[in-house]
Protein backbone atom coordinates (compact mmCIF):
# COMPACT_ATOMS: atom_id res chain seq x y z
CA UNK A 1 0.00 0.00 0.00
CA UNK A 2 2.54 2.53 0.93
CA UNK A 3 4.03 1.76 -2.23
CA UNK A 4 1.48 2.47 -3.86
CA UNK A 5 1.07 5.62 -2.54
CA UNK A 6 4.87 6.42 -3.56
CA UNK A 7 3.74 5.81 -7.08
CA UNK A 8 0.92 7.93 -7.17
CA UNK A 9 2.76 10.74 -5.50
CA UNK A 10 5.68 10.36 -7.55
CA UNK A 11 2.70 10.19 -10.87
CA UNK A 12 1.55 13.34 -9.54
CA UNK A 13 4.74 15.10 -9.26
CA UNK A 14 5.72 14.05 -12.58
CA UNK A 15 2.40 15.62 -14.10
CA UNK A 16 2.91 19.06 -12.18
CA UNK A 17 6.28 19.30 -13.53
CA UNK A 18 5.34 18.33 -17.33
CA UNK A 19 2.39 20.87 -17.09
CA UNK A 20 4.95 23.38 -16.07
CA UNK A 21 6.71 22.15 -19.19
CA UNK A 22 4.10 22.92 -21.73
CA UNK A 23 2.89 25.24 -23.97
CA UNK A 24 -0.16 25.23 -25.19
CA UNK A 25 0.14 27.82 -27.91
CA UNK A 26 3.94 27.12 -29.53
CA UNK A 27 2.81 28.81 -32.40
CA UNK A 28 2.40 32.42 -31.02
CA UNK A 29 5.48 32.64 -31.25
CA UNK A 30 5.81 31.81 -35.06
CA UNK A 31 8.03 33.70 -37.25
CA UNK A 32 8.50 34.94 -40.85
CA UNK A 33 5.16 33.79 -42.89
CA UNK A 34 4.31 31.86 -39.95
CA UNK A 35 4.33 34.73 -37.82
CA UNK A 36 0.67 34.64 -36.16
CA UNK A 37 -1.68 38.30 -36.93
CA UNK A 38 -1.46 40.54 -34.07
CA UNK A 39 -5.25 40.26 -33.07
CA UNK A 40 -4.44 36.50 -31.57
CA UNK A 41 -2.62 39.22 -28.99
CA UNK A 42 -6.07 40.30 -28.32
CA UNK A 43 -7.06 36.71 -27.02
CA UNK A 44 -5.44 37.44 -23.66
CA UNK A 45 -3.88 40.78 -23.76
CA UNK A 46 -7.72 42.98 -24.71
CA UNK A 47 -6.53 46.31 -23.45
CA UNK A 48 -2.83 46.54 -24.33
CA UNK A 49 -3.87 45.57 -27.86
CA UNK A 50 -6.60 48.13 -28.03
CA UNK A 51 -3.82 50.58 -26.58
CA UNK A 52 -1.60 49.18 -29.58
CA UNK A 53 -4.58 49.12 -32.28
CA UNK A 54 -4.98 52.65 -31.60
CA UNK A 55 -1.34 54.02 -31.43
CA UNK A 56 1.12 55.36 -33.73
CA UNK A 57 2.97 51.83 -34.20
CA UNK A 58 -0.07 50.10 -35.31
CA UNK A 59 -0.41 52.90 -37.89
CA UNK A 60 3.80 53.14 -38.78
CA UNK A 61 2.75 51.44 -42.06
CA UNK A 62 -0.34 52.37 -43.71
CA UNK A 63 -0.60 56.53 -42.59
CA UNK A 64 -1.06 58.63 -45.28
CA UNK A 65 2.61 60.92 -44.53
CA UNK A 66 4.43 57.52 -44.27
CA UNK A 67 2.63 56.44 -47.97
CA UNK A 68 3.07 59.72 -49.41
CA UNK A 69 6.64 59.85 -48.75
CA UNK A 70 7.28 56.49 -49.95
CA UNK A 71 5.42 57.31 -53.45
CA UNK A 72 2.92 54.45 -51.88
CA UNK A 73 5.95 51.54 -51.10
CA UNK A 74 7.74 52.56 -54.29
CA UNK A 75 10.94 53.49 -52.09
CA UNK A 76 11.51 50.58 -50.11
CA UNK A 77 14.67 51.85 -48.39
CA UNK A 78 12.21 53.07 -45.61
CA UNK A 79 10.12 49.92 -45.25
CA UNK A 80 11.86 47.48 -42.94
CA UNK A 81 11.97 50.22 -39.73
CA UNK A 82 7.78 50.70 -40.26
CA UNK A 83 7.31 47.08 -40.36
CA UNK A 84 10.09 45.45 -39.15
CA UNK A 85 10.87 41.54 -38.38
CA UNK A 86 11.85 42.51 -35.27
CA UNK A 87 13.05 45.49 -34.06
CA UNK A 88 16.37 43.42 -32.30
CA UNK A 89 18.09 43.32 -35.45
CA UNK A 90 20.72 45.55 -36.32
CA UNK A 91 19.74 46.11 -39.71
CA UNK A 92 16.08 45.97 -39.57
CA UNK A 93 14.26 43.79 -42.43
CA UNK A 94 10.64 43.79 -43.47
CA UNK A 95 8.64 41.47 -42.54
CA UNK A 96 7.24 38.59 -44.83
CA UNK A 97 3.51 39.09 -44.12
CA UNK A 98 0.80 41.55 -42.55
CA UNK A 99 2.66 44.77 -43.22
CA UNK A 100 -0.35 46.55 -42.74
CA UNK A 101 0.18 46.14 -38.88
CA UNK A 102 3.28 48.79 -38.60
CA UNK A 103 4.82 47.76 -35.88
CA UNK A 104 3.37 45.01 -34.60
CA UNK A 105 3.40 42.76 -30.93
CA UNK A 106 5.44 40.57 -32.76
CA UNK A 107 8.33 43.35 -34.08
CA UNK A 108 8.74 44.50 -30.11
CA UNK A 109 8.74 40.88 -28.16
CA UNK A 110 9.60 38.19 -30.74
CA UNK A 111 13.21 37.20 -29.90
CA UNK A 112 14.20 34.01 -31.52
CA UNK A 113 11.19 31.87 -31.26
CA UNK A 114 10.51 33.28 -27.58
CA UNK A 115 7.81 36.33 -26.57
CA UNK A 116 9.93 38.53 -24.55
CA UNK A 117 8.74 41.06 -22.00
CA UNK A 118 9.62 42.83 -18.97
CA UNK A 119 7.50 40.69 -16.35
CA UNK A 120 7.73 37.41 -15.03
CA UNK A 121 5.81 34.23 -16.01
CA UNK A 122 2.76 34.09 -13.43
CA UNK A 123 1.13 31.13 -14.61
CA UNK A 124 2.35 27.48 -13.83
CA UNK A 125 2.61 26.44 -17.76
CA UNK A 126 2.83 28.54 -20.60
CA UNK A 127 0.57 29.87 -23.07
CA UNK A 128 3.13 30.79 -25.33
CA UNK A 129 7.21 30.08 -24.87
CA UNK A 130 7.82 33.28 -22.83
CA UNK A 131 11.02 35.42 -21.11
CA UNK A 132 11.20 37.49 -19.04
CA UNK A 133 13.81 40.43 -19.43
CA UNK A 134 14.32 43.81 -17.92
CA UNK A 135 15.34 45.55 -21.50
CA UNK A 136 11.93 46.70 -22.19
CA UNK A 137 12.21 48.97 -19.03
CA UNK A 138 15.01 50.92 -20.62
CA UNK A 139 15.29 53.60 -23.47
CA UNK A 140 18.08 51.80 -24.83
CA UNK A 141 15.44 49.43 -26.17
CA UNK A 142 13.42 51.97 -27.83
CA UNK A 143 16.53 53.36 -29.23
CA UNK A 144 17.34 50.27 -31.62
CA UNK A 145 14.59 51.90 -33.82
CA UNK A 146 14.59 55.70 -32.75
CA UNK A 147 18.81 56.06 -32.68
CA UNK A 148 18.31 59.48 -33.68
CA UNK A 149 16.45 60.71 -30.89
CA UNK A 150 18.05 58.42 -28.47
CA UNK A 151 21.50 59.65 -29.58
CA UNK A 152 20.05 63.29 -28.76
CA UNK A 153 18.70 61.91 -25.21
CA UNK A 154 22.47 60.44 -24.22
CA UNK A 155 24.30 63.52 -25.15
CA UNK A 156 22.18 65.58 -23.27
CA UNK A 157 23.94 64.83 -19.94
CA UNK A 158 21.02 65.27 -17.30
CA UNK A 159 19.32 63.78 -15.13
CA UNK A 160 16.42 62.29 -16.84
CA UNK A 161 13.32 59.75 -17.37
CA UNK A 162 13.86 56.99 -20.06
CA UNK A 163 11.48 57.03 -23.05
CA UNK A 164 9.07 55.00 -21.68
CA UNK A 165 8.41 57.08 -18.92
CA UNK A 166 7.30 59.97 -20.86
CA UNK A 167 6.08 58.12 -23.80
CA UNK A 168 4.12 54.69 -21.78
CA UNK A 169 1.93 55.65 -19.28
CA UNK A 170 2.67 53.83 -15.99
CA UNK A 171 -0.27 52.24 -14.83
CA UNK A 172 -1.07 48.88 -12.98
CA UNK A 173 -3.09 46.22 -13.96
CA UNK A 174 -3.81 42.07 -14.85
CA UNK A 175 -1.81 41.82 -17.58
CA UNK A 176 -4.20 38.97 -19.17
CA UNK A 177 -7.66 40.56 -19.10
CA UNK A 178 -9.53 38.32 -20.87
CA UNK A 179 -11.13 34.42 -20.67
CA UNK A 180 -10.65 31.51 -20.18
CA UNK A 181 -7.20 33.01 -18.45
CA UNK A 182 -9.33 36.17 -16.37
CA UNK A 183 -9.29 34.34 -13.24
CA UNK A 184 -5.31 35.47 -13.17
CA UNK A 185 -6.56 38.61 -11.05
CA UNK A 186 -2.49 39.48 -10.06
CA UNK A 187 -1.82 42.91 -10.94
CA UNK A 188 1.81 44.11 -12.44
CA UNK A 189 3.55 48.02 -12.66
CA UNK A 190 4.05 48.13 -16.24
CA UNK A 191 3.33 50.50 -18.94
CA UNK A 192 0.31 51.53 -21.17
CA UNK A 193 1.13 50.73 -24.88
CA UNK A 194 -0.12 54.12 -26.28
CA UNK A 195 3.51 55.17 -27.37
CA UNK A 196 2.21 58.68 -27.02
CA UNK A 197 3.52 61.96 -27.99
CA UNK A 198 3.02 63.79 -25.27
CA UNK A 199 -0.02 65.99 -24.82
CA UNK A 200 0.89 69.50 -25.97
CA UNK A 201 0.08 71.34 -22.82
CA UNK A 202 2.44 69.29 -20.95
CA UNK A 203 5.42 69.82 -24.23
CA UNK A 204 4.08 73.69 -23.55
CA UNK A 205 4.92 73.25 -19.91
CA UNK A 206 8.57 72.39 -20.42
CA UNK A 207 9.40 74.84 -22.73
CA UNK A 208 10.00 78.91 -22.20
CA UNK A 209 8.52 81.35 -24.50
CA UNK A 210 9.10 84.77 -23.94
CA UNK A 211 8.65 87.81 -26.11
CA UNK A 212 10.54 90.83 -24.81
CA UNK A 213 9.58 93.92 -26.54
CA UNK A 214 12.96 96.51 -27.35
CA UNK A 215 11.57 99.20 -29.55
CA UNK A 216 8.46 101.28 -31.09
CA UNK A 217 9.65 102.82 -34.43
CA UNK A 218 9.63 100.21 -35.57
CA UNK A 219 8.23 97.98 -33.77
CA UNK A 220 11.18 94.76 -32.79
CA UNK A 221 12.19 93.29 -30.09
CA UNK A 222 13.50 90.07 -28.96
CA UNK A 223 11.31 85.95 -29.10
CA UNK A 224 13.34 83.60 -26.62
CA UNK A 225 12.72 80.33 -26.54
CA UNK A 226 14.15 77.74 -23.95
CA UNK A 227 13.77 74.02 -23.76
CA UNK A 228 14.12 73.39 -20.38
CA UNK A 229 13.04 70.05 -19.50
CA UNK A 230 12.35 67.81 -22.82
CA UNK A 231 15.93 65.56 -22.82
CA UNK A 232 15.87 65.71 -26.91
CA UNK A 233 15.97 67.86 -29.55
CA UNK A 234 12.69 70.11 -30.41
CA UNK A 235 11.96 68.64 -32.92
CA UNK A 236 13.32 65.35 -32.76
CA UNK A 237 13.26 62.29 -35.26
CA UNK A 238 15.27 60.85 -38.23
CA UNK A 239 13.31 60.65 -41.30
CA UNK A 240 10.03 62.49 -42.33
CA UNK A 241 8.93 65.83 -41.60
CA UNK A 242 9.41 67.49 -38.37
CA UNK A 243 8.47 70.94 -37.59
CA UNK A 244 8.16 73.42 -34.61
CA UNK A 245 7.42 76.57 -36.45
CA UNK A 246 7.47 80.26 -34.49
CA UNK A 247 4.47 82.46 -35.77
CA UNK A 248 5.02 85.92 -34.48
CA UNK A 249 1.90 88.44 -35.01
CA UNK A 250 1.76 92.63 -35.22
CA UNK A 251 -1.40 93.16 -33.48
CA UNK A 252 -2.77 96.82 -33.46
CA UNK A 253 -4.99 98.43 -30.32
CA UNK A 254 -8.25 96.27 -31.50
CA UNK A 255 -6.14 93.12 -31.55
CA UNK A 256 -6.16 92.83 -35.58
CA UNK A 257 -3.12 91.30 -36.88
CA UNK A 258 -1.79 93.76 -39.01
CA UNK A 259 1.95 91.61 -40.37
CA UNK A 260 3.45 88.42 -39.72
CA UNK A 261 6.41 86.78 -39.55
CA UNK A 262 7.83 83.02 -39.30
CA UNK A 263 10.61 81.02 -37.58
CA UNK A 264 10.99 77.19 -38.45
CA UNK A 265 13.27 74.85 -36.49
CA UNK A 266 14.00 71.40 -38.34
CA UNK A 267 16.13 68.41 -38.01
CA UNK A 268 17.24 68.11 -41.80
CA UNK A 269 18.05 72.39 -41.55
CA UNK A 270 19.87 71.57 -37.98
CA UNK A 271 17.95 74.72 -36.44
CA UNK A 272 16.09 72.11 -33.70
CA UNK A 273 16.57 73.45 -30.54
CA UNK A 274 18.64 71.51 -28.06
CA UNK A 275 17.90 70.28 -24.22
CA UNK A 276 18.55 73.29 -22.19
CA UNK A 277 19.58 75.58 -25.20
CA UNK A 278 18.09 79.00 -25.00
CA UNK A 279 17.58 80.35 -28.37
CA UNK A 280 16.79 84.17 -29.25
CA UNK A 281 15.66 85.27 -32.59
CA UNK A 282 15.59 88.83 -32.82
CA UNK A 283 12.84 90.67 -34.82
CA UNK A 284 11.71 93.79 -36.64
CA UNK A 285 8.30 94.73 -38.06
CA UNK A 286 8.37 97.15 -40.84
CA UNK A 287 5.04 98.60 -40.08
CA UNK A 288 4.45 101.59 -38.02
CA UNK A 289 1.50 101.42 -35.22
CA UNK A 290 0.41 103.62 -33.24
CA UNK A 291 -0.25 102.91 -29.39
CA UNK A 292 -0.83 100.61 -28.19
CA UNK A 293 0.01 97.67 -29.65
CA UNK A 294 1.13 94.24 -29.12
CA UNK A 295 3.17 91.22 -30.62
CA UNK A 296 1.91 87.57 -29.95
CA UNK A 297 4.29 84.87 -30.41
CA UNK A 298 3.05 81.54 -31.44
CA UNK A 299 4.78 78.08 -30.93
CA UNK A 300 3.07 75.14 -33.06
CA UNK A 301 3.83 71.73 -33.97
CA UNK A 302 3.66 71.98 -37.94
CA UNK A 303 1.75 69.26 -39.81
CA UNK A 304 2.10 68.24 -43.68
CA UNK A 305 -0.88 70.35 -44.16
CA UNK A 306 0.70 73.47 -42.68
CA UNK A 307 -2.07 73.57 -39.98
CA UNK A 308 -2.10 75.61 -37.10
CA UNK A 309 -3.96 73.19 -35.02
CA UNK A 310 -1.45 72.22 -32.74
CA UNK A 311 -0.79 74.38 -30.10
CA UNK A 312 2.26 74.31 -27.75
CA UNK A 313 2.78 77.47 -26.37
CA UNK A 314 1.59 81.07 -26.98
CA UNK A 315 2.70 84.50 -25.80
CA UNK A 316 1.10 88.18 -25.52
CA UNK A 317 3.10 91.68 -25.35
CA UNK A 318 1.59 94.72 -25.34
CA UNK A 319 3.73 98.02 -25.97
Amino acid sequence: MKMVRNSIGLGFILVLVGACNYTMHPELAGSGVAMPPSDRCQECHTVIFEEWRNSPHSKAYTNEPFKGITANYKVTACLPCHAPESVFDGEKKLRKTRHEEGVNCQSCHLVEGVLQGPVEQHLPFNIHPIKQVDTYRKSEFCGKCHSRTFAEYEQSGRTKKTCQECHMPKVRRTIIDNKPWVWSKDEYDFRRHSFNVMDLAEIGSKIELAVVLAGQHPPGGQIIIENREIPHNIPTGTYGYHEIRLNLYLLDDLGEPKAQQSFSFTQEMKTAIKPGEKRVIPFVFSDQLALPFAVKAVLIRADMDQQESHVISQRLEVF
